[in-house]
């Protein structure tokens, strides 16, 4: 349909993009923390306004972060002020709710259900701090479940001391991961990457459901893997005193079975699928059924996609590795198919 930013600049120039979030009646949402600002296009991709500015006071923002409607109300999460803010039509300021000052991290966003949304926050527990995801909606605070933030097995990390005393912290490239979201109701999913096996955990902590699908393993090429490697490397070259904590990285062979794991605005969960020919979508209802698949689209570079009616929006970048969002929509005239390829983009 249309993308805005890139080169030369599309609708508005972006310096980055953190967070896109679409409308009923196709207008864009894009938060862009490089240049303090949150940006708002019609369904066309034209500039329509800013919303907010820079600052501490209301209708403003620190450190804008992510997006989710409440209602025909936009929610900003602000780790910099300590709050998500609240804004109504026309650039209004409403009002704002308190939250812990936490940055980075991939928990760190706003999870969309529908009629509600979720954030990330911490709380003391009898062995330390644990993870939890909050519930709001129009009353504010509601509910709240436990994060799930680790799991056996997974491929540990590196954490390189530099003689001036320095830490630094490197992620196994194409190493399995744990993504854990809410879906609402009291329930979240969660996946190690290194497999397609996504378990809906109930409020006790419970498996209430298992998707599995199978999926043929795609290799990583050695130019993927130099590429994924050239941060490590460069460390190494420039730190050869360093001390790194369990040696140098395994040579890993194939990728992750998934990437992400989102909601659309009718809580479908939706897995992104790394395959041979390029990423696929697999759109599962609340039961753990699947809906359909779309291929075709870019990957969403892990950030959250925006879904509503026949519409996606994804954070890329143009051939120049400039910042931009693209918009597709949906050829949904195949009955019992679910989604199928985006058109018209």
């Amino acid at each position: 349909m249309f993308e805005v930013g890139g080169v030369p600049p599309r609708g508005a120039e972006l310096g980055s993009a953190r967070s896109v979030l679409l409308a009923a009646d196709g207008r864009l949402i894009v938060v862009d923390p490089s240049y303090r600002s949150i940006l708002e296009f019609d369904s066309t991709g034209t500039l329509l306004r800013r919303i907010g500015r820079e600052g501490p006071g209301p209708g403003e923002y620190r450190e804008p972060y992510s997006v989710a409607w409440l209602g025909d109300t936009l929610a900003l999460l602000d780790p910099g002020n300590g709050r998500i803010g609240f804004f109504g039509a026309d650039d209004r300021w409403l009002a704002s709710w308190p939250v812990p000052r936490i940055t980075g991290g991939q928990f760190v966003r706003l999870y969309r259900t529908p009629g509600a949304f979720w954030s990330f926050s911490l709380r003391q527990a009898t062995t330390g701090s644990e993870g939890i995801f909050v519930e709001y909606s129009g009353s504010g605070p509601s509910d709240t479940i436990v994060a799930v933030r680790t799991a056996p097995g997974l491929p540990v990390s590196r954490t390189c001391r530099t003689p001036d005393g320095g830490l630094t912290f490197f992620a196994l490239p194409f190493g399995g991961s744990l993504i854990a979201i809410p879906t609402g109701h009291g329930e979240q999913a969660i996946t190690v990457t290194s497999q397609y096996a996504v378990a809906i955990l109930g409020s006790s902590g419970d498996t209430i459901r298992l998707i599995r699908r199978t999926r043929a393993p795609v290799p990583v090429t050695d130019a993927e893997w130099r590429d994924a490697n050239v941060e490590w490397t460069a460390f190494r070259a420039q730190w050869p005193a360093a001390s790194c904590d369990h040696g140098e990285f395994p040579r890993q062979l194939v990728k992750p079975a998934i990437t992400s794991m989102f909601l659309d605005d009718q809580g479908r969960l939706w897995v992104e699928v790394a395959t041979e020919s390029g990423v696929r979508f697999d759109v599962f209802d609340r039961e753990g059924h699947l809906q359909g698949t779309v291929v075709g689209l870019p990957p969403s570079g892990g950030i959250d996609p925006s879904v509503s009616g026949d519409r996606i929006a994804l954070v890329g970048e143009d051939s120049t590795e400039v910042p931009v969002v693209r918009v597709f929509r949906f050829d949904q005239r195949r009955p019992g198919r679910g989604p199928g390829r985006p058109v018209d983009k």
